[in-house]
């Protein structure tokens, strides 16, 4: 198959930037130097940057809806003062482990958000950079897959413990006596 200049200078897909340079200087090295050290990391940081705005974007959304639902819990808080003192106490307490529990779903939710974001971003990253994405991906999949069997006890024991604060089985502050082992 014969290439054009511009192909052999910049590539199957050539860029702009890659042959707007070969153009003015009709030089395939000057060309090749300013695909590599100009426009890729100028991609890279782009992509760096939308990944930042896109990270902080989620974390607020998150912010907001937890903070919309911790208000929320907190006007029903109020709603027990003209109930009698032992159902008003009880009904303080349930929106205060409600709240609690909405914080901590909130915290792990922006985090999990933030780790999704930047590993998209380094895939993105790597991808610039001429690195076949397939292999690493396959090879990502089946070490998963090894991590997961491995780590089966670290994983059950995780999603227990969402469930248990979505459950409100404990609470954020109690107190636990499971005979040998105490803890709050």
């Amino acid at each position: 198959m014969d290439q054009t200049p511009l192909q052999r200078a910049c590539g199957s897909d050539p860029g702009a930037f890659c042959e707007w340079v070969l153009d003015l200087t009709d030089s395939r090295r000057s060309a090749q130097f300013a695909d590599w050290f100009i426009s890729r990391p100028l991609r890279i940081a782009l992509i760096l940057a939308i990944a930042w705005i896109a990270n902080v974007i989620a974390r607020r959304t998150i912010r907001n809806l937890v903070d919309r639902l911790v208000r929320e819990r907190s006007t029903m808080r109020h709603l027990g003062t003209t109930l009698d003192r032992a159902k008003s106490d009880l009904l303080r307490e349930r929106a205060e482990r409600a709240r609690q529990r909405t914080v901590t779903m909130g915290a792990v939710l922006r985090s999990i958000a933030s780790f999704a974001i930047f590993v998209l971003a380094m895939l993105l990253c790597l991808g610039e950079l001429g690195i076949d994405l397939a292999p690493l991906l396959a090879g990502a999949g089946i070490a998963g897959l090894a991590i997961g069997f491995g780590a089966q006890s670290l994983v059950r024991d995780f999603l227990a413990g969402v469930f248990i604060v979505m459950e409100d089985q404990y609470g954020v502050g109690d107190t636990v006596d499971l005979g040998d082992a105490k803890g709050a």
